[in-house]
């Protein structure tokens, strides 16, 4: 299963357990009902900034909503740090140049020069691809854990 599919169905678990409709939900976190009902139709991942959301209201990790861990995780709503924070972070850790991330991964060195400097953040596909080419969690690259 993709991580679209696998997103709208733990999305869809989660709103039951909590007896949440999409609009009950989309009141509660402030986000649209209708992009509430395309995610769990199937239809588009949500940005980074509502995917951050959603986590953080369940109090789950992104991990599990996207389908790359089977374990939900309790992080007590814990909030991320600013993206580019953690984005130079890692680059350090990893020892790894923006060039060389484009390169290997083909994503454009404006978009890594804008997360770089702050200036805008990933798609929700562009951070799971940073995920993997990083080795790491997408709550780790969130600055979540």
């Amino acid at each position: 299963m993709d991580n679209l599919s696998i997103f709208a169905e733990r999305l869809t678990d989660l709103m039951t357990d909590y007896g949440l409709d999409s609009e009950s939900f989309a009141n509660k976190t402030g986000m649209d009902a209708s992009g509430i009902r395309r995610y769990l139709r199937k239809e588009v991942l949500p940005s980074f900034k509502n995917a951050l959301k959603i986590a953080e209201f369940f109090g789950c990790k992104l991990d599990f909503l996207f389908g790359l861990s089977d374990e939900c995780g309790r992080f007590g709503n814990k909030t991320a740090a600013p993206f580019s924070e953690t984005f130079r972070k890692i680059l350090q850790e990893k020892g790894i140049t923006r060039y060389r991330l484009c390169r290997d991964t083909l994503i454009s060195d404006q978009s890594a020069d804008d997360w770089f400097n702050g200036k805008r953040v990933p798609t929700m596909e562009n951070f799971l691809k940073l995920a993997e080419y990083f080795d790491c969690s997408l709550d780790y690259l969130a600055g979540r854990e």
